[in-house]
């Protein structure tokens, strides 16, 4: 596959930290996106697969986000690579506050991990709260400390791209509700889908749309990120037109969509560096 070729199995420099980030992010989301292949394949009812494709859109606006605010990399990079010490710590607690029972081999790692709490907690402490008494719901549950609408906000899409913001954002939120089982996924499932079929068809088609739109364009950023770290434009411009023709061949399932991101491509030949 593409993602194999570009990244040479593993090969390429993990010192570029965020190029580093956007191919594990690629790696992850296309065993995702296998997963969403084969669920609407086996005429399962698109739930599943609409809600794994959230996933896949909250992992590109990221990337997007980290990539569009050169100004502050340095700190994001720190906030994304440093914000597990607080999950990690947070699930120690509940655990603990739920009386599992850790053996002494795992208790061995709790100096380890209130250490990396203390020396990280100061970043990720939300207003007007405090450290002690301890709360989880103190902290920020993700490493941006945004919320989704200023995740997009802050991702470069208003001079670009609107219309499939839209769309991912509008994707994100029905993915959303399937995961938080909302009343209409109750009710759906108490009528034991009668007379939902055309829902089903929607589920189904939204999480290709997602997986295809989401995946090529993550592919896209790793792409220019990979050009402005090496400075290697050739080899980004070759990929850029492998890219195109996977575009090429799918344009007749999702023209729109298609067209808009090979729109980009075709520009980012002139300049590569801006997806």
């Amino acid at each position: 596959m593409l993602i194999d070729e570009f990244d040479n199995f593993g090969k390429l420099d993990r010192k570029m930290q965020l190029l580093a980030i956007a191919i594990g992010t690629l790696r992850k989301d296309r065993e995702i996106a296998e997963d969403i292949v084969v669920l609407n394949e086996n005429d399962q009812s698109g739930i599943g697969a609409l809600g794994l494709s959230r996933i896949l859109i909250e992992d590109y606006f990221n990337i997007r986000y980290l990539d569009k605010n050169s100004e502050t990399l340095d700190e994001n990079l720190d906030l994304f690579n440093t914000h597990p010490h607080v999950d990690h710590y947070g699930s120690m607690k509940s655990m603990l506050e739920w009386g599992y029972p850790f053996s002494n081999e795992e208790k061995l790692i709790f100096p380890t991990i209130e250490k990396a709490f203390q020396e990280n907690k100061d970043k990720f402490l939300r207003p007007g709260k405090k450290h002690e008494p301890y709360h989880r719901d103190n902290y920020y549950r993700t490493w941006n400390k945004l919320s989704l609408e200023g995740l997009i906000a802050k991702s470069g899409f208003a001079d670009e791209d609107p219309k499939t913001a839209h769309f991912l954002n509008e994707s994100y939120n029905s993915g959303s509700s399937m995961i938080h089982h909302n009343a209409f996924n109750i009710w759906y499932l108490a009528t034991q889908n009668r007379g939902t079929e055309l829902a089903e068809e929607g589920y189904k088609d939204v999480s290709a749309r997602v997986t295809f739109i989401v995946m090529n364009r993550i592919l896209n950023l790793a792409i220019n990120i990979f050009s402005k770290e090496t400075g290697d434009e050739e080899t980004a411009l070759h990929y850029m037109l492998e890219l195109e023709k996977i575009l090429d061949e799918f344009s007749k399932k999702i023209k729109y969509f298609a067209r808009a991101l090979s729109t980009d491509i075709r520009k980012a030949k002139g300049k590569v560096g801006s997806p």
